[in-house]
This record gives C-alpha cells, structure tokens and sequence, in this order.
C-alpha cells in the first residue's frame, strides 16, 4: 500500500513569499496617488487611496473604489476614516457595473470644513481643489 506524503497545512514561512514592505508608500499608490500598489494592499495603503480620491474628486462610489482603487471592501475603509474623524457622508444610489447590471450602491462624500485638525491621514492634508 502506498502512503502519501501528508503536506502542513501551514506552510512555515521560510516557504511563504516574501513581501519587501520597505518601499515608499507614495510609489505604491500609483502615478496620481491614487490606486492600491501591487505589492501592498494594507488596510493603512486602501484608507490613503480613498482618502486621496475624495479629496480630488469630492466622492466615490463602491464600484469606483473597486475598480478603480482595487480596495474590495472599502466600506470597512470609510468606517476607519470616520473613526479618526474625517467626515464622510453616505448616499444610496444606482450604479452601473462594468458588466452593464445596475446596481444599488454608496456613494461617499467626504465634506470639507476648513480648520479641521483632523482632516488628513499622517499629516497629509486634505483641502478640496479648487476651492
């Protein structure tokens, strides 16, 4: 009778990938400081991508946050940055997915109060453009 050879369902991690975590956050977020990087997808990495889209663009809906962000749950991220007191509202609203399906999803919008202490993410301040 043959035996197979049982393999650890954890392997060590001498056996696992590597991850080089010491490159500068700003080159992983992409050309426009938006866009999860390819090597680091933190929850830290997702809020400052999302943090970054509201204050250009004002807000961003589910599907954008996937598809354009890469974040796949970015309403846990929003409920981080409302934690350390950004102010994002949310507005249920439809969306079409890149399928053509309509969709009932959020939408965020991050509201701009000037003198907000707050308002950045390690010292990075978030101020609308143009306005």
């Amino acid at each position: 009778m043959i035996t197979k050879k049982k393999r650890p369902l954890n392997p060590g991690k001498d056996q696992r990938p590597q991850i080089d975590r010491t490159q500068d956050q700003n080159t992983l977020l992409g050309s426009e400081g938006q866009g999860v990087g390819a090597t680091d997808n933190s929850a830290y990495t997702q809020r400052k991508a999302i943090l970054s889209f509201l204050c250009t663009h004002g807000s961003m809906t589910t599907l954008e946050a996937r598809q354009v962000l890469g974040v796949c749950a970015p309403a846990a991220r929003v409920m981080e940055l409302r934690r350390k007191g950004h102010k994002i509202e949310t507005v249920w609203t439809d969306d079409i997915d890149s399928t053509g399906k309509i969709h009932r999803v959020a939408r965020y919008v991050k509201s701009f109060e000037p003198n907000r202490d707050n308002d950045s993410l390690n010292g990075e301040k978030c101020r609308k453009q143009g306005g």
